[in-house]
């Protein structure tokens, strides 16, 4: 369910918007565009640190057990090791986070491929790589706004104007509670 997403803009100068999909509509959004990508990993967020621990054990422990056989390709099976240690990384989250109740969909994309499906942006100064997803709006249950210096009745009708503008006026828009510290 929607959060009030305070710790995103405390500042009052950026924006914090949380956007709630329902997980059945989420999960068949994901299915619909599997195709485009090389693969799609879809998992709740792990905040534990003892599971994450076990897990990370687990794989470990797998790898240990799969190499004691001197025939096996060495190489391979030791990028296997990383490649879901790195996987599994990208699915761990502090604990002080377990409010998001964060279900993540990590995409994997060959940056090799001509043309690449890799795009950049740049915020901050700083170059981040990311990958277009196209999505039904419709998809979106609610978003919740942050607290901010802004007028919160004119954030709640620009968002209903851009959903509106992308064809789909039946969103639910929830302002934060919270009310903004300077």
């Amino acid at each position: 369910g929607p959060y009030t997403p305070y710790y995103y803009s405390s500042d009052g100068k950026s924006l914090g918007y949380s956007i709630d999909f329902s997980t059945e509509k989420f999960f068949e959004m994901i299915d619909e565009k599997s195709n485009l990508f090389e693969k799609i990993y879809v998992a709740k967020v792990c905040y534990d640190i003892n599971t994450q621990i076990e897990i990370l054990s687990y794989i470990l422990n797998n790898y240990m057990y799969n190499n004691s056989d001197n025939n096996k390709n060495r190489t391979y099976e030791y990028h296997r090791l990383f490649d879901n240690i790195n996987i599994c990384s990208l699915f761990f989250k502090h604990e002080s986070y377990r409010y998001e109740q964060e279900i993540r969909s990590i995409l994997l994309v060959r940056s090799d491929q001509t043309p690449s499906k890799v795009k950049f942006r740049s915020s901050n100064g700083v170059v981040i790589p990311y990958v277009e997803f196209p999505f039904n709006i419709k998809n979106i249950s609610s978003v919740s706004i942050a607290p901010s210096n802004y007028d919160m009745y004119y954030l709640k009708y620009c968002v209903h104007n851009l959903a509106r503008e992308n064809g789909y006026s039946e969103i639910n828009i929830i302002p934060s509670e919270i009310l903004f510290r300077n």
